[in-house]
């Protein structure tokens, strides 16, 4: 495998996994590398360094973070993001492979990319739910605080991913499984995704 394919393989499946929790923090920090000239675009891409264009994802990150604070706005981010959040991750793996020409390579990517986002996505509210079940207190305070806690553990993941390279691999596998087995163990349980997922958005969060 060529190095650079093997760099932005791992770049852009471990930013895909966190754009699977925060699209919005993950635009943001491929931007703010790429315009520190730490991280490397395609030339079609290259708007995405502009500080016009960073400080509107800036304003995006910040609305997405704050609907996620709160239980019920929450639920219809969730449901939206299973469409915006893999669009975001398409955009992001493709303006991280900065040779067409790869051919196979680009088609792995995108695909994995993808994949990985809608999965992560469709697991993060099952996780929250079961996690919040386990905090103290208020079921809207363990929210907010899982939350906190994820945006943290996202940009950590995310100055992870942009120094370390092959870190990127190791958060999507781990991304990738975490989100097969909650979506195995709520399917064995006898739960309908789809159907939970609608009665959350119509019914309200459970």
């Amino acid at each position: 495998m060529d190095a650079a394919l093997g760099w932005s393989f791992f770049i852009s499946w471990g930013v895909s996994a966190c754009c699977g929790w925060r699209a919005g923090l993950s635009l943001l920090g491929v931007s703010l590398v790429a315009h520190l000239g730490w991280l490397w675009l395609h030339p079609a891409f290259d708007f995405m360094t502009d500080w016009r264009f960073i400080s509107l994802v800036v304003l995006a990150a910040l609305v997405e973070s704050i609907i996620d604070k709160f239980r019920t706005s929450s639920v219809i981010l969730d449901s939206c993001g299973l469409v915006v959040r893999t669009g975001v991750a398409l955009w992001l793996v493709s303006s991280l492979i900065t040779n067409f020409s790869w051919g196979w390579g680009i088609v792995l990517g995108i695909a994995l990319g993808g994949a990985t986002t809608f999965l992560v996505n469709l697991a993060k509210p099952l996780t929250r739910t079961w996690l919040t079940d386990l905090l103290p207190g208020a079921t809207a305070l363990g929210s907010l605080i899982l939350s906190c806690v994820e945006d943290l553990a996202i940009c950590l993941a995310l100055l992870g991913v942009f120094f370390v390279p092959w870190l990127g691999l190791v958060y999507a596998l781990v991304g990738v499984l975490w989100a097969l087995f909650v979506l195995y163990q709520f399917i064995r349980q006898g739960g309908n995704l789809w159907r939970w997922h609608w009665d959350r958005i119509w019914l309200g969060d459970n």
